[in-house]
């Protein structure tokens, strides 16, 4: 990885009103050379450059007792995370459920990658990749999963895609994760 810190270009835009707030015809609040102006400057600065396997990790507390789901009659289930990718950065994602003791109970996913969020012509990311992940859990995987998860461990692997080609990276850019449960009943007659 290398962060490029020499910038390359300035870009700058400015505005000037003069009579704010008066009508057309009233010239009584003109400049004059008693007149003070005042000028504002908004500065982006966005980190420039290319990144290749930029390792990040969250762990996020979890806690299905307070869902109290019903296990009568459960038969089995899936889970699904839906991640949008807001960085103009390929992830390459891996996910688990743990217990209090740091053991895992089930990988929800090994390794998938998620496309990198979509670009402009000046490289700032437009609009998220969004991605669906499934894994199917049978009923005993299921009850151990309710009964002791405590955390949701994410790891992700951040890259440049395509290779080569430099990126802008800005403080609003983020991984959103949603984790939704859908689960099997039987009912008996």
């Amino acid at each position: 990885s290398y962060v490029n810190t020499l910038g390359t270009e300035i870009r700058y835009d400015l505005e000037l009103e003069t009579n704010f707030n008066k009508s057309p015809t009233e010239l009584d609040n003109f400049a004059t050379d008693n007149s003070e102006i005042a000028a504002y400057v908004e500065f982006v600065l966005p980190l420039d450059g290319q990144i290749s396997g930029l390792r990040l990790a969250d762990t996020i507390p979890v806690d299905f007792s307070a869902q109290q789901v019903d296990l009568a009659g459960l038969s089995g289930g899936s889970f699904t995370l839906i991640m949008e990718n807001q960085f103009p950065l390929e992830t390459d994602i891996f996910a688990e459920f743990q217990n209090e003791t740091v053991q895992t109970i089930k990988t929800l996913v090994n390794t998938a990658i998620v496309a990198a969020g979509m670009v402009d012509n000046d490289g700032i990311v437009v609009e998220a990749t969004r991605s669906d992940l499934s894994i199917s859990v049978e009923l005993s995987e299921l009850e151990d999963i309710l009964s002791e998860t405590t955390r949701l461990v994410l790891r992700y692997e951040l890259t440049t895609r395509p290779d080569g080609e430099d990126v802008q990276l800005y403080d609003n850019y983020r991984i959103l994760l949603q984790l939704v449960g859908a689960f099997t009943y039987e009912l008996n007659n």
